[in-house]
């Protein structure tokens, strides 16, 4: 029920057999408060679009599998992942189907039955955090490290320098750039590590971040999902020239990603699902990144 569980309404009127989800046939309605069932609005065609792309998964969720296994959407950056056989929304929220057990192949009246089609309680909703608040909550000391050489700024703290809960983290060096940061563990930071020159402890920190657009990404690297290749940083050594991570899959572990450095030395993502912010996503890696000469 659209409108008792997402407070919206879907106006179809085309053609039962040939769906177009991302067509003009469907108009996605939000009220402005469903429960009292005042007024129904037209969602904007961006907000509705992405409402239903984002609930069409790609790949084959089986729910006798134990494993964990990541699932892109047809809206872009959006995915569910499948860890001990449940299946979870990025915001690590089970996915609530309205029917137990396994779902029969939804067979489309064209014969072709190349999907199906699950009723879920709740509709997949994003994390509001981007990258610089999500690492306030997941690697705090780098975090520390980040603001301390500011490279997270601040908007609307309290009189008292505070941060309040209508302060905005702003990373403005990033250009509002879609990136993956792989930020070491809270118990692996180690201070001792960081550059002391100024400019080269700004080039260390970047060199954690890696641009989506940058590096001409269309998703996220997740293990068994997107590419592994060498990837250029923010960190740029010399003009066109950056450091650059090298990031593979690990053969039969659907957890981790390796990751070679420059001085081709070695470390792994932390085998935790990564943290879905809404301009990027955060891993945990074991370690601190080599010194590299970048002075």
């Amino acid at each position: 029920n659209l409108k008792g569980t997402y407070g919206m309404s879907l106006n179809y009127d085309g053609n039962p057999s040939d769906l177009d989800v991302l067509g003009n046939r469907i108009k996605v309605y939000r009220y402005a408060d469903w429960k009292e069932n005042q007024t129904i609005e037209e969602m904007d065609g961006i907000k509705q679009l992405t409402f239903v792309q984002s609930q069409v998964m790609h790949g084959y969720y089986d729910n006798a599998y134990t494993g964990r296994k990541y699932f892109a959407t047809s809206e872009p950056f959006t995915y569910l992942y499948q860890d001990k056989g449940t299946l979870y929304y990025e915001d690590e929220a089970p996915v609530s189907i309205a029917t137990n057990g396994r779902f029969p192949t939804y067979e489309y009246e064209t014969g072709t039955g190349k999907g199906l089609v699950c009723e879920v309680l709740y509709k997949l909703e994003k994390r509001p955090e981007n990258v610089a608040k999500a690492l306030q909550k997941t690697n705090v000391e780098f975090y520390k490290a980040l603001v301390a050489a500011k490279l997270i700024t601040f908007e609307n703290l309290d009189e008292s320098g505070s941060i309040v809960e209508t302060t905005v983290f702003k990373m403005d060096w990033l250009n509002d750039e879609r990136t993956m940061v792989f930020a070491p563990r809270n118990d692996d930071f180690n201070e001792s590590v960081l550059p002391t020159d100024s400019l080269a402890l700004d080039k260390y920190l970047r060199s954690h971040f890696v641009s989506i657009e940058q590096n001409g990404l269309d998703q996220y690297t997740l293990p068994q999902l997107g590419l592994e290749r060498i990837f250029d940083t923010k960190s740029q050594l010399s003009v066109g020239t950056y450091l650059t991570l090298d990031i593979k899959y690990i053969s039969g572990d659907n957890n981790r990603l390796r990751i070679t450095y420059m001085d081709d030395t070695t470390t792994q993502t932390d085998g935790k699902i990564p943290f879905f912010a809404s301009n990027g996503l955060v891993y945990g890696i074991v370690g601190m990144m080599p010194k590299i000469k970048i002075e």
